[in-house]
């Protein structure tokens, strides 16, 4: 099971379950992980089939209501995105759904979208209503990531980045090179003259990365990548660009580049420079 909310694309605040129990979710410095029992696994899912709006995938947008376009205007409140995705049998099975804090009565409302914002409501309150024979460890506690997606993002150089260690000079201790690790990925709309790389390393794998960049001089955005994600940057001087390397944390649920989403990026500051765009991509 995962949940995630989304505005113009960009995801946040997932939390996820998988068949072993763990649960993990998002807090202000990084990911945290309770476990759940397999009865207690079996509740949630129980919860979700239960509502009786997952027989297929399904998406229902926000309607407008007619005549209201002129007070339901830009200023007046965001639209979003809400998803939960359940593994079954016959596969995953996504619903997503709009969501708006403008006045009421700027959007339709119906039956489906209130059960299934009431249905949200308890998946991310678990705490709050699963009972004590459906927890192994209801204590929240720092997630220890299994791996992380390393990702590279090229672009052209700028002076307020300053002079970053240059890549060439890292001792790489993985596979090919650090312009060269991971596939690469489908340019951003709001970023094309962006480069993006992405592949997966394992934890120890991350920590030789960490320790050959900063052997250069380069500093991590956190001290260690722990939480979210964390971030240098470098130089690529025969390519007149600046990288910024990217070490995402993996939950349970992940365990490669597959459903990447760059949305975190925005507006992000790495060791006090603006490497990124400010704006909602």
């Amino acid at each position: 099971m995962r949940v995630s909310h989304a505005y113009f694309g960009s995801h946040w605040a997932k939390t996820s379950l998988v068949e072993d129990g763990r649960l993990t979710s998002p807090t202000e410095t990084g990911w945290q992980v309770q476990v759940l029992s397999l009865a207690g696994v079996e509740r949630v899912r129980d919860e979700i089939l239960g509502s009786g709006l997952f027989d297929g995938n399904a998406d229902l947008p926000l309607v407008p209501v007619p005549g209201q376009e002129q007070g339901c205007g830009d200023g007046l409140g965001l639209t979003f995105q809400a998803t939960i995705e359940l593994s079954t049998d016959a596969g995953l099975i996504t619903v997503s759904w709009g969501q708006t804090n403008t006045p009421e009565g700027c959007y339709e409302t119906s039956p489906a979208s209130d059960a299934l914002d009431a249905l949200l409501g308890r998946l991310e309150s678990l705490d709050e209503w699963l009972p004590a024979d459906a927890w192994e460890d209801r204590t929240p506690r720092p997630y220890q990531p299994h791996g992380y997606r390393l990702i590279t993002i090229g672009q052209p150089r700028h002076e307020s980045f300053g002079n970053p260690p240059d890549a060439g000079t890292i001792d790489w201790p993985l596979a090919g090179t650090l312009l060269t690790y991971g596939d690469s990925r489908p340019p951003l709309p709001f970023a094309v003259e962006w480069s993006i790389r992405c592949g997966p390393v394992t934890a120890d794998e991350a920590d030789q990365v960490v320790n050959a960049i900063r052997a250069v001089g380069a500093r991590f955005s956190d001290s260690t990548p722990t939480g979210f994600a964390s971030a240098t940057l470098l130089s690529d001087g025969p390519n007149e660009s600046t990288v910024a390397l990217i070490l995402e944390a993996m939950r349970p649920d992940q365990a490669d580049c597959d459903g990447l989403n760059l949305g975190f990026v925005n507006c992000w500051q790495v060791n006090r420079v603006q490497p990124f765009y400010c704006a909602s991509p």
